[in-house]
């Protein structure tokens, strides 16, 4: 079973020029979508007085647009809403974290046969 990206050792993730919390936010974005603030609170419970300076900083480094929706917040019935979608860099770098993050997977289940292998051998050596 995989470990879901709010569990992941802080020690990997901070190898990057990505926190955590920016790598948790750019991978609820799927491709061409646009989704606004609240949604991205609510897929990843990230507050939202981290949230929007995180969006500002994805922004900045060119892996996130934002886009105002356009309308009448009259008719609307409510406050028009900053979009955000992921750029060509955001999602070459989701892939990238993604490829980097199942190359340390596979690593580590490699660790885990190497290890069982060896728990295994001790048992046998143990029986006599």
């Amino acid at each position: 079973m995989t470990q879901p990206l709010s569990t992941l050792n802080n020690s990997f993730v901070k190898t990057s020029t990505l926190s955590k919390k920016g790598l948790i936010v750019l991978s609820v974005f799927k491709e061409n979508e646009k989704i606004y603030g609240q949604q991205i609170i609510s897929r990843t419970n990230i507050k939202s007085g981290t949230l929007y300076p995180l969006l500002i900083s994805l922004e900045e480094a060119g892996w996130l647009k934002r886009e105002n929706e356009q309308g009448d917040e009259r008719k609307l019935g409510r406050p028009l809403r900053v979009y955000h979608h992921l750029t060509s860099d955001g999602e070459k770098k989701i892939f990238e974290k993604k490829r980097e993050l199942e190359n340390k997977m596979r690593e580590l289940e490699q660790q885990r046969l190497k290890i069982k292998k060896q728990l295994t051998s001790l048992e046998w050596v143990q029986s006599f």
